[in-house]
């Protein structure tokens, strides 16, 4: 398929991850997805483009505008992935807090 990024996959979730230190390597994952989108539509199981979210992590990250299918990325300073709270600091207070809020409630 030609993909240079790590791909990791769960049942229907798709992650793709990229290691970027220079705005060659955005061009690079910007490639990445067109080719996923490419490959889904080729078989049929297209991407939900509204649940399709970047996270920027990292001090020194350039903060690249990602697009599937001409449509823009919403960027996010957390988001949920296989319940776990991943937030752009990568520390885990926000899921702990969710954890602890949950416990509380069922008490």
């Amino acid at each position: 398929m030609g993909i240079e990024n790590w791909i990791l996959k769960f049942a229907d979730d798709t992650t793709i991850c990229s290691e970027r230190s220079e705005v060659k390597d955005c061009d690079k994952l910007q490639q990445d997805l067109e080719l996923l989108h490419k490959w889904s539509i080729d078989w049929q199981m297209q991407f939900n483009t509204d649940k399709c979210k970047v996270m920027h992590i990292g001090r020194h990250n350039p903060m690249f505008t990602y697009t599937i299918a001409n449509k823009q990325l919403e960027a996010v300073k957390e988001e949920k992935d296989l319940g776990v709270i991943i937030a752009e600091d990568l520390k885990p207070s926000a899921h702990c807090t969710e954890s602890y809020t949950k416990a509380n409630h069922m008490l």
